[in-house]
């Protein structure tokens, strides 16, 4: 997802000759915002690069044979017609060929494409190289022994989980905004897919790449969990993504589907009340399937016709009849100070269709970040949502969703035009209202991690570049933008 690539460019911007007097805040704004009176013309260079060709690849060895290019490993001649199935057009290939002479010493990259963003592309594009584009990728296979399911990257969330639901298994993650997505966007863009046991990388078996070397490689055990041992890069593959390969597949795992499933939608006239519900629901053990809350205009982009309330608490049950009787039961009693109570059915279970057809439209809704929060500040964060929004003339809301481990990802949304300046101005905002709330309220967004002056995050980021320095020694996975121009010179025959 470029994230080394972004912190290295910053980085160099801010150290600068010509940025020596201004301030950081004002840097980042006018790299954010690609101000071309505000930033060195090289600087600009970088930020309006483009990859030199998008190749959108059938199978697992184009994308080897395109790394191995790249790499050295093989000439320039193998890359066109020449070979059979690469997906390269004829009149794409002898301009890349050529851009390939020219930059041989430093290395053309390559970098998987997100499919759909929910905030912002990556600061900085991929500074020429190849665009693998890992749509076509799209099988799911479902195991129905070790109940798991290798999803290649190309594949949809949606698809993936009427898979399993055709298995008569479940797919417990699920999407806290409800866009149509596909696997790999977890992974190359920025989608977050949770579960009410846990965050995504929690779910995870295993993550299948091709290597800087052209490799295929897997870290982690396909069809069995790995307990965490130490020995594999899972954990490392699910934050970075492409920062250590091409990823085209992942192994997640699956449950039994319950034999009946029941969807509760809670209404509050406040967010306090709907708050206090939140936590004694987390507090009591519960086990449930999802727990989800949501503003008025969220809910009604999810369920148009039928109005909740204010403020919507969303709890799915799931097991045998009898049971489920029984916790409704004792969720009702956890509910205090709900005005309404309704059986919906849940978005996640809406036919293909159907649910593409909701995604578009909360697709139209400008998304500055994500407050990763306690239970106890969601209240605190919905109204001063509405009071941004009120602020500056919008109209605002929110999705959300609970895990087991009492983390709330709250993503805001405002409905204006996705404008740079617009995008800007919001996330600072959230993050001047998550900066006085200390650690239990953070905000996760392209910006974030530039305003952060935490020692600790430098540290990590340092950690991670030296292992990005032995995992990518030809340095072609989402290399680093360079500020000064190449030297243009011919590689020899």
């Amino acid at each position: 997802m470029a994230f080394l690539r972004d912190m290295r460019f910053m980085r160099e911007v801010t150290a600068l000759p010509a940025m020596a007097d201004t301030l950081r805040e004002s840097v980042v704004r006018g790299v954010f915002l690609r101000e071309e009176r505000a930033i060195p013309k090289d600087v600009v260079r970088v930020l309006t690069a483009a990859p030199h060709l998008t190749a959108t690849v059938d199978n697992e060895l184009e994308i080897r044979k395109i790394i191995r290019i790249l790499n050295g490993e093989e000439g320039t001649q193998a890359f066109g017609p020449l070979v059979p199935g690469m997906p390269v057009s004829p009149e794409d290939m002898h301009y890349f060929r050529r851009m390939l002479g020219v930059q041989w010493e430093s290395r053309a990259g390559v970098g998987g494409k997100a499919s759909l963003w929910t905030t912002t592309e990556r600061l900085v594009p991929l500074q020429g190289g190849v665009q693998i584009d890992l749509s076509k990728l799209r099988t799911v296979e479902i195991d129905g022994v070790t109940y798991t399911a290798q999803v290649q990257s190309g594949a949809t969330w949606k698809e993936a989980y009427e898979r399993a639901r055709a298995k008569g298994m479940w797919l417990s993650l699920y999407p806290v905004v409800p866009l149509d997505f596909a696997f790999g966007d977890t992974l190359y863009g920025d989608a977050r897919l949770v579960s009410f046991r846990g965050d995504f990388d929690d779910a995870v078996n295993s993550v299948r790449v091709v290597n800087a070397e052209g490799v295929q490689v897997t870290h982690g055990f396909t069809r069995v969990p790995n307990h965490a041992t130490a020995y594999d890069l899972r954990y490392l593959a699910t934050m970075l993504g492409g920062d250590v390969g091409v990823v085209t597949a992942i192994s997640v795992r699956l449950e039994a589907r319950p034999k009946v499933v029941k969807n509760l939608a809670y209404g509050f006239a406040d967010a306090a009340a709907m708050g206090v519900a939140l936590e004694k629901l987390l507090s009591s053990g519960r086990r449930c399937l999802w727990i989800n809350a949501f503003d008025d205009r969220a809910w009604a982009m999810l369920h148009p016709g039928n109005p909740a309330g204010p403020f919507v608490l969303e709890v799915g049950l799931g097991g045998r009849e009898s049971l489920v009787a029984i916790r409704e039961k004792a969720v009702d009693a956890l509910m205090a100070g709900n005005q309404a109570k309704a059986e919906v059915p849940s978005h996640l279970d809406a036919p293909i269709e159907a649910y593409r057809k909701t995604a578009v439209s909360v697709g139209k809704k400008l998304f500055p970040g994500e407050l990763l929060s306690s239970p106890r500040h969601v209240p605190k964060l919905a109204v001063a949502v509405k009071e941004m929004a009120g602020s500056r003339g919008l109209r605002g809301g929110f999705f959300a969703a609970a895990t087991a481990q009492h983390q709330v990802s709250l993503f805001p949304f405002f409905e204006a035009p996705k404008e740079l300046p617009r995008v800007y101005d919001l996330s600072r905002a959230l993050w001047d209202l998550a900066k006085p709330l200390g650690g239990e309220v953070q905000l996760v967004s392209p910006l974030a991690h530039f305003w952060s002056g935490d020692k600790d995050l430098a540290r990590r980021v340092e950690i991670l570049e030296k292992a990005d320095a032995v995992l990518d020694q030809p340095n072609v996975l989402e290399p680093p933008a360079i500020l000064t121009k190449p030297k243009m010179f011919f590689a020899p025959e």
